[in-house]
């Protein structure tokens, strides 16, 4: 799913009014034709009294507790009819949606969402519904990956931003030999990000064994689960943008030939709660820090290269070395609000200095002015380094 944008708070209570509106009573209201197999559980569908409608956040707390009964059991049952079977036990706005508009019937207004658009694709094993892109709706994705033992794992992730109800994947385990759907660890239980306070984004499997988890706080990271036949395993992490990183670095020292940034760190440069990321080659020598705050894409604030090599104070990064012959070199970044603020360059030829500040030269006691606000606190980072997956 995208990231969502929260609509103002004075909309929620009258969407929760209509979400009300959406409620049923027990297994015995009445529904229209359409919708009544997908809202009503009778006595002998081997499930326990249901309510005609359920809000995400009842499902959220109850799935793990409730075994689901499968219509038409096969060994080749697809995603369709997996996903009707959960929404006959689990039904909700979101779900009836999805699964009547998946088999071509018309969706009553009373407790779906009739002209919310929906993606199917059997042959992927995928299906979707994002209602929260206009804001006024859930959103629901279903997946099915084969597992090596005859059966299928069934995945639903369903949110509701604007009704604060956070993305949660259920899971199931599909057995065709008893036709039952079964509760299993959901592949987000032991998940462990890197980032403080992330808004987290699940991707589902479409039509490949890839399960991602994307945290963002200021950079997003992308953490990339792949399926073995049993259990989803972490495969690597990715960094938003990461290709391009890499160019713009390669850009920067062409100098130096194509190097691969195969690492990466978070370090808080500017200390303001937000992350910026800084690439390493395997090496050690070349790498580049990146900020993200800038709405038209992440910016490379400084390369470092076997003969400049990084400081860091409080709301800088300094690289710096001998440039040849008799002059020394020094480029400071300052950052503020994780974006580059000034760009500050020394140099030094026995007993001169030139400096400049922003792309323009500037006299030297402007240079020297300007070099006394910069922070003298250095520290030594200890940056945490995590492999780039490819």
């Amino acid at each position: 799913m995208k990231k969502k944008l929260f609509i103002a708070l004075c909309l929620i209570t009258a969407l929760a009014s209509c979400n009300q509106g959406k409620k049923g009573g027990d297994a015995t209201d009445d529904a229209t034709a359409d919708s009544t197999e997908q809202t009503t559980a009778k006595a002998d569908d081997g499930l326990p009294t249901r309510k005609a409608i359920y809000e995400l956040k009842e499902v959220n707390e109850g799935w793990k507790n409730l075994t689901i009964p499968v219509e038409g059991a096969t060994k080749d049952i697809d995603i369709v009819q997996l996903a009707k079977a959960f929404n006959k036990a689990w039904p909700t706005a979101i779900g009836n949606t999805l699964t009547l508009k998946a088999e071509g019937k018309n969706v009553p207004q009373e407790n779906g969402y009739p002209n919310l658009k929906v993606k199917v694709e059997k042959e992927k094993g995928y299906m979707e519904a994002f209602g929260s892109q206009g804001g006024d709706a859930e959103d629901m994705m279903a997946s099915v990956v084969d597992k090596q033992n005859g059966h299928k794992l069934l995945m639903v992730c369903l949110a509701w931003p604007i009704a604060r109800v956070d993305q949660f994947v259920c899971a199931y385990d599909y057995d065709p030999a008893t036709g039952k759907l079964t509760p299993e660890e959901s592949p987000t239980a032991n998940f462990k990000g890197l980032l403080k306070k992330p808004y987290l984004n699940y991707i589902l499997p479409q039509g490949n064994k890839e399960f991602v988890i994307e945290e963002e706080a200021g950079v997003a990271l992308r953490h990339i689960y792949r399926f073995d036949g049993n259990d989803f395993k972490l495969a690597g992490i990715r960094i938003q943008d990461q290709e391009k990183l890499i160019q713009l670095f390669n850009e920067d020292k062409a100098e130096d030939g194509g190097i691969r940034l195969t690492k990466f760190a978070l370090i808080d440069i500017d200390q303001d709660g937000v992350n910026e990321v800084w690439m390493r080659a395997d090496n050690d020598k070349n790498g580049a820090f990146f900020a993200f705050g800038d709405f038209d894409g992440p910016q490379l604030l400084v390369s470092e290269t076997s003969r400049f090599q990084p400081s860091f104070a409080p709301g800088r990064v300094t690289v710096g070395g001998p440039a040849g012959g008799p002059s020394y070199y020094t480029n400071t970044i300052t950052v503020k609000d994780s974006q580059r603020a000034h760009n500050f360059i020394r140099m030094d030829i026995y007993e001169d200095s030139e400096f400049t500040l922003d792309g323009k030269e500037i006299t030297v006691e402007e240079g020297k002015a300007f070099e006394a606000t910069l922070s003298k606190a250095l520290y030594e980072p200890k940056p945490e380094w995590h492999k780039l997956m490819k």
